[in-house]
């Protein structure tokens, strides 16, 4: 692998394009602190997939993104990409195959929203991808590829553990490692599956017993169920054919009453049309009329406001002499105020000299002060000076102090570090034996608790199926409701359309809505009539067309309302007012020889309404037939009407009235009655639909608490399974506790030794600053002195300062009433002009108010001229609307006899539309049923009758239906879904015990491939520990030119999980804790580590960033030849501020911050002294 350029655009302070091209060997990046050297790195870390905002020195990851400057936009989105060759024939020194190389390009980017995205050769991928193409090459996230200085001190300073990485770098098991990790997870899910599956296999083997009774059961339910529904299918279908028959004849009656109806209508429009053009012709004349009256009230208009002009002019020419006496006055004060101004003006003129004269006077102080105060000013800088120069002593000796104190506080800090590590081991060493006797106890309480739980388990299943019962009976119920509700609609939709139609034979027609809204009637006589029904035809006879009539509240209400009528020609119509029924007796009718019935009698009526009620029946009886009215007429009862059952009058005059009879009251009965029944049923369909509501609320509840259940059952599974996989980890944990205790008992006896080497330096570091601190004193004290002396020039200074100072008030204080003197002129100046404008405006003012006056006065004369010639036309117009007004007259009487004509025409029309509303009645009944048979056979079967085609009904149909429901009725509760549930679950069991063996061999597998892995990784580990310790050493004493380097593993029985411990003895030092080790040696030794693994195993690219900081001048000498030497195998980048190394390098690229905030880039390419810009 080679990499060929890594490119930035809006990364950090990489605001625009910036395009690194890598080279083979050393390439290095300098530039000043704060130039952006370290974004690089940090791109680097990026582009191959770090996580960690820490890691990329911020808070936030969003902070990778350029924020922008005082004077550059910040970016919406940071882009960084990775371009490099790889080559499968690669011989480890990129030398491969030019046929077999393939370019590859790694973009990571980041937008402002949180958004991000991986490309590869700029297709979108996961960074699971990105980071697999980088595994066991060297160049991971966390590789000792990337090396800075804080990487240095990380190595060293972190725990052993941690420091695996670098022999699984050596040996290249980075992939065994994560192929390790997804298998023991694929492995622990996949026994929590198999637990589950047992399970669920054990609970379907019980629920599978109960279903397959239960189906059968419904396999006979729904033989005897479709039986059942065949038969009444067919007598569904006679009782269709039957109502269709009769409805067919209603529809052809309904039709030749409705030709008839036409033929009237025709009529009657014939009519209505002459009739509405002689009323266009009324409407004409009244519209002429209107037109004449509304010119004449313009006319009188235009005759008020010229009245009115004429009086405003008058006014006007009034007050414009009096505005015009004002504006003299006006012009008088303003010329008295410019000259008050100008004599102002003049007294101005001597101010200026005089302060010009003392202004000049104290600037010339001014100047000798300044030169007095520069002489004291050089003598103080000189007592400055050396103080300055003292203090840098003193610093130098402080900072020698303070190096002193912090190596002291190192050596004590250390000292009580180990102390409480020794103190931290001898806990912990009775912490984990009481951790291991814990862990004991706490695997009997899981034990205990899992067994529980499967007991709890067991009792959720039971309480699972007796909620599926409950829930089967309350189905059950619900269709039972369902089809009582179906039914109760039915009759309710029955009762409904009945009393809709007769509804529509009472409603008012057009004419009586107008008349009802014009005079308000009481009401109308049939509604304050109730009369027993076998009555109804009698009254209505007796009464005969006044039954419709309306009741008025006034003898006055009344007259208007008669007239009203015979304009428009309505009908005969009946008006009754209380006011005009005399006071009539309440005698009893006299005796006859026969039954008779007073009218009254079988008449219930408000007590407002009985004396117009007597008056209308006084003269009536009841009869039982005409045969008993003759015979009581020629008895002598010949004064008297009688009236018989069915409605045959026979009069005081001999006459007899018979036909067609009214039924005015039996309707309003029926409505009464019809009202009460729909009352009724809605009240019986409202409970109905309440106890539906309340069956299908609770059939919810309980297939929630199924579903519940069902959850419960699923998180109780969940549990058992977490529970076997804690009791498996808290096994793992206690053994875990056994192996470390070993270990810290080791532990502690080394500690001992360090803590006894670090209190004899500390005793030494105690002496040294004694005698410093000697010497800091006595520079301090003549510092004092110095002060001292520097004081007293600087108040001589200071005194002077402020006599300056007064003087410069002073001529500030001259120079403003300078200012404001000619600001006073300037604004006299502005004031004459002004008064002289104003003079002016005044004047033009006088003039136009002048012209103003004599035009008003030769309008006024116009206007008196104009309003005698409108008062003449105002009375020629009177005299045409009297004319008029009797044309409009005589139109009115024609069209009166129009409308006497159509009333004929009407009751004709009544009479056929009674007629036509009973058939249409009837016709709504039969339609009804029909629809009624039809709905119920398509909300049981989900098809009309024609669909399902059931066929003729067969002899001993009818009788077997009653056996059948019967059957069905002594089966009980039968669950239908059991068949689809019992044939679902039996499929099921299928696939789970098919399951349960996929699993078992998935876990045998991967317990092999784990097997596998382990034995892998330990050879590699091992041959890589034992090559890495020797490299580390050769590597070590290569760079100190002597001493002793080893790594130590903490675990040496366990390797795949041992810790490494660094153990380093620079030459002529006796060997110690690599914390007391020097900067630069502890530097040195962490580079020595991390070079003696690119000996081993050389990584196709190294960023050093600033690793040669602590390093002294020969030591650098030393880390540029060993770079050099590696280069041949490993691109690197050195990110340095030292010359030296520097000079190693076959490019440089310079970071600049021109702009600040923005980094810039220059590469040097010393093989051909190019300069060129990137």
């Amino acid at each position: 692998m080679k990499i060929l350029s890594l490119e930035l655009n809006g990364f950090k302070s990489f605001s625009d394009k910036t395009t690194f091209t890598m080279h083979s060997g050393i390439t290095c990046i300098v530039g000043p602190n704060g130039c952006g050297k370290s974004n690089v790195v940090d791109a680097f870390r990026w582009v191959l997939g770090e996580q960690s905002a820490k890691n990329l020195r911020g808070d936030k990851m969003e902070e990778v993104i350029f924020a922008g400057t005082s004077e550059t936009k910040p970016k919406g989105m940071a882009d960084v990409t990775l371009t490099f060759q790889i080559d499968e024939n690669n011989d480890g020194n990129g030398n491969g195959d030019s046929d077999t190389q393939q370019t590859v390009e790694i973009t990571r980017r980041l937008f402002r929203n949180g958004d991000s995205e991986y490309l590869i050769n700029k297709k979108r991928n996961r960074l699971k991808d990105v980071r697999e193409m980088f595994l066991d090459t060297g160049l991971e996230v966390k590789s000792y590829s990337i090396l800075e200085q804080g990487r240095i001190s990380e190595i060293l300073n972190t725990k052993p553990t941690e420091r695996r990485f670098l022999i699984e770098e050596v040996a290249g098991v980075m992939k065994y490692k994560v192929r390790k990790t997804e298998a023991l997870a694929k492995l622990e899910r996949a026994q929590i599956n198999l637990d589950r599956v047992n399970d669920i296999i054990a609970e379907i083997k019980r629920s599978m017993n109960s279903l397959e009774k239960q189906a059968k059961k419904a396999e006979l339910f729904k033989s005897l169920t479709a039986e059942h529904n065949t038969i009444e299918l067919k007598i569904a279908k006679r009782d269709f054919e039957a109502l269709h028959s009769d409805f067919l004849k209603v529809t052809e009656e309904s039709a030749a009453v409705n030709a008839k109806l036409t033929e009237i209508s025709a009529a009657i429009g014939a009519l209505e049309e002459n009739r509405k053009s002689k009323s266009q012709v009324l409407f004409n004349q009244r519209n002429a009329l209107e037109a004449m009256t509304e010119t004449i009230q313009k006319l009188e208009k235009e005759i008020s406001g010229l009245e009115k002009d004429i009086a405003l002019k008058k006014a006007s020419i009034k007050n414009s002499a009096s505005h015009t006496e004002r504006l003299m006055a006006q012009e008088s004060d303003y010329s008295t105020e410019r000259d008050d101004a100008i004599n102002s003006l003049e007294r101005l003129t001597g101010v200026y000299e005089n302060l010009e004269t003392e202004i000049n006077s104290t600037e010339a102080a001014i100047s000798e002060e300044n030169k007095l105060i520069a002489s004291f000013e050089k003598t103080l800088a000189e007592t400055e000076d050396e103080i300055r120069d003292k203090n840098k002593k003193l610093f130098q000796i402080s900072e020698s102090m303070g190096n002193a104190k912090n190596e002291l506080s190192t050596i004590q800090t250390l000292t009580a570090s180990l102390t409480r590590k020794k103190e931290s081991s001898t806990e912990f060493l009775k912490r984990a034996v009481d951790d291991i006797q814990a862990h004991d106890s706490q695997l009997k309480s899981m034990e205990t608790d899992l067994e529980r739980k499967k007991s709890v388990f067991s009792e959720k299943l039971e309480l699972k199926a007796n909620l599926k019962k409950e829930f089967e009976d309350v189905e059950k119920s619900v269709d039972s409701l369902r089809e009582e509700i179906s039914g109760v609609r039915e009759k309710l939709a029955a009762s409904s359309s009945r009393l809709t139609s007769l509804l529509e034979l009472t409603t008012e027609d057009k004419n009586t809505k107008e008349f009802t809204e014009l005079f308000n009637p009481l009401t109308v006589l049939s509604e304050v009539l109730t009369v027993d029904g076998q009555y109804e035809t009698a009254i209505e006879s007796a009464i005969s067309e006044k039954i419709k009539g309306y009741i008025i509240s006034s003898n006055d209400r009344l007259i208007e309302a008669v007239r009203f009528i015979n304009t428009h020609g309505w009908e005969k119509t009946a008006l009754c007012s209380i006011d005009l029924v005399a006071e009539i007796s309440s005698e009893k009718p006299p005796a006859f020889s026969v039954h008779v019935i007073d009218p009254l009698s079988v008449v219930s009526v408000k007590e407002k309404y009985l004396p117009l009620i007597r008056a209308l029946l006084m003269d009536f009886v009841i009869v039982d037939s005409l045969n008993t009215a003759f015979q009581l007429f020629n008895s002598g009862g010949s004064g008297i009407n009688y009236v018989t059952l069915e409605g045959d009058v026979l009069e005081r005059s001999g006459a007899v009235l018979c036909g067609k009879r009214g039924t005015v009251l039996r309707h309003l009965r029926n409505i009464r009655e019809l009202r009460g029944e729909v009352s009724v049923l809605k009240e019986t369909l409202t409970a109905l639909e309440a106890r539906h509501k309340e069956n299908l609320s609770k059939r919810d509840m309980l297939k929630s608490d199924i579903s519940k259940t069902e959850q419960t059952l699923l998180a109780f599974d969940k549990d058992i399974a977490a529970n076997k996989s804690s009791i498996r980890k808290c096994e793992d944990e206690k053994e875990r506790l056994k192996q470390r205790l070993t270990l810290m008992q080791i532990e502690s006896g080394e500690t001992d030794k360090e803590i006894a080497e670090l209190r004899l330096k500390a005793a030494e570091m105690e002496s040294r600053l004694a005698v410093v601190s000697k010497s800091k004193d006595d520079t301090e004290t003549y510092i004092g002195s110095l002060r001292e002396s520097a004081t007293g020039k600087r108040t001589q200074l200071e005194r002077l300062r402020a006599s300056l100072m007064d003087k410069k008030m002073t001529v500030t204080k001259q120079r403003e009433r300078l200012r404001a003197a000619k600001n006073e002129e300037a604004a006299l100046n502005r004031k004459i002009e002004t008064m002289e404008s104003k003079i002016q405006s005044v004047s033009n003012e006088m003039e136009a108010l002048s012209k103003k006056t004599d035009k008003a006065a030769l309008e006024v004369v116009s206007d008196e001229e104009t309003l005698t010639k409108l008062s003449e036309k105002d009375k020629e117009l009177r005299d045409k609307i009297k004319q008029q007004r009797e044309l409009i007259s005589g139109t009115s009487t024609e069209l009166r006899d129009f409308e006497k004509q159509a009333l004929s025409l009407r009751s004709d029309s009544d009479r056929g539309k009674e007629r036509l509303n009973e058939l249409n009645l009837k016709g709504t009944e039969d339609r009804l049923k029909m629809e009624n048979i039809e709905h119920t056979v398509y909300t049981a079967y989900g098809k009309g009758l024609d669909e399902l085609n059931p066929g003729e009904l067969s002899e001993g149909d009818e009788e077997k239906l009653p056996l059948l429901k019967q059957k069905i009725r002594e089966m009980g509760p039968v669950n239908l879904s059991s068949i689809e549930e019992y044939e679902e679950l039996k499929t099921r069991y299928d696939f789970l015990t098919t399951q349960q063996a996929d699993i078992v061999t998935s876990i045998s597998e991967l317990k092999e491939v784990i097997s596998k892995i382990n034995h892998t990784t330990k050879q590699r580990l091992s041959e890589a520990f034992m090559e890495l310790n020797t490299k580390f050493n050769e590597t070590f004493r290569s760079f100190f030119g002597g001493g002793y380097a080893e790594l130590i593993l903490t675990d040496p029985l366990n390797i795949l999980e041992s810790g490494i411990d660094i153990v380093v003895q620079p030459p002529h030092k006796k060997l110690q804790n690599i914390n007391l080790l020097s900067g630069g040696e502890k530097s040195l030794s962490a580079i020595s580590l991390v070079f003696a693994g690119f000996v081993i195993k050389p990584t196709p690219l190294c960023i050093l960033d600033e690793a040669d900081a602590a390093l002294d001048e020969g030591n650098t000498r030393r880390f540029a030849d060993m770079i050099v030497k590696m280069s041949e195998k490993t691109q690197f980048i050195v990110i340095t501020h030292n010359r030296t190394t520097m000079e190693v390098a076959q490019y440089i690229y310079g970071i600049t911050a021109e702009t600040p905030g923005v980094s810039k880039v220059i590469s040097v390419e010393f093989a051909k002294e190019e300069l060129h810009t990137s």
